[in-house]
């Protein structure tokens, strides 16, 4: 008997050390990964990116006086930031609610922000005014609606038999008044170009 007691005793002896062991073994349990936590109303974004070919708009749309009215080849935008980047822009720019300026150019930038309107345009702009038909070139072009003033670089005015060429010029949007900044130079022309 004694013999049958000291197996049971190494028996239970073993079986306490292996599930001593099997408890301090490290196990491979499989975890599901954190779900994603989807974004709250708060952090839901309130814009909408957007692509476009053959695009053309209104500012303000639906209301008067108009302050432009660009058409694009192709461009992008959204909301979030009330700015749209074109490519191939054609544009009439207003004032006091009567089509004032045509303007072409390879490239630009329109930005909204409440009421004030901003339009950037680069790449060989063309801008010709309508009633007298002078003509304005340059390769950087800026016209804020809230000044009505236009900034231009690399600038061409061409008008009344002159050429004037400056580094950079502001004018008013009917091109009547302007000033010249940086190297100018002027030459009698014969021919509107």
């Amino acid at each position: 008997m004694r013999r049958r007691k000291a197996y049971f005793l190494w028996i239970v002896a073993l079986a306490s050390v292996g599930f001593l062991l099997a408890g301090c073994a490290r196990r491979q349990a499989k975890v599901d990964p954190t779900p994603v936590p989807l974004p709250t109303p708060a952090e839901t974004p309130k814009s909408s990116r957007l692509e476009f070919e053959g695009y053309s708009f209104v500012f303000p749309p639906n209301q008067e006086p108009r302050v432009w009215e660009i058409k694009t080849r192709r461009g992008s935008g959204g909301t979030d930031d009330g700015r749209l980047t074109l490519e191939g822009v054609e544009c009439i720019l207003y004032r006091d609610g009567k089509p004032a300026l045509r303007v072409t150019a390879k490239a630009g930038v329109a930005a909204v922000e409440g009421k004030t309107a901003r339009l950037a345009l680069s790449g060989g702009v063309k801008a010709v005014e309508l009633s007298r038909h002078l003509v304005l070139r340059a390769e950087q072009f800026t016209w804020l609606a809230s000044e009505d003033r236009l900034r231009v670089s690399q600038v061409r005015f061409l008008g009344e038999g002159l050429e004037h060429a400056a580094d950079s010029a502001t004018f008013s949007l009917d091109l009547t008044e302007g000033a010249f900044q940086g190297h100018v130079a002027t030459k009698f022309v014969s021919d509107r170009q």
